[in-house]
């Protein structure tokens, strides 16, 4: 199984309707998790992009509440960045092979 994770960078595109153009093309990559962050509104409205075709969201700790206040419509989102972020030494390098070994059990059983 070959994992594929995108990062997310809507904080340069700055405006929401923006931010969505530049999030559908990566949300149906195939991707299986986003690794971004989510605290502002453009980020929030790329958020909704990624929820809409089931990627795992793997965002800092700071978080806008829009995103994370409604667990049952956000279930896919989990703050993991802060957990594995020991894991994640150059995240421009080799931050999908890192997080492709701390999911690797987890993707195993769910397979």
């Amino acid at each position: 199984m070959t994992l594929l994770v995108f990062f997310h960078q809507t904080w340069r595109a700055r405006e929401p309707m923006r931010a969505v153009a530049v999030a559908n093309p990566l949300a149906t990559s195939g991707a299986q998790f986003a690794l971004k962050h989510a605290c502002s509104g453009a980020a929030i409205a790329a958020a909704n992009v990624d929820l809409a075709q089931g990627i795992l969201m793997m965002i800092a700790s700071a978080t806008a509440l829009a995103v994370t206040g409604a667990p049952a419509q956000n279930s896919t989102i989990a703050r993991t960045m802060g957990f594995y972020s020991h894991l994640l030494p150059s995240i421009d390098r080799n931050a999908a092979e890192q997080v492709e070994k701390a999911f690797a059990p987890a993707i195993k059983l769910s397979t």
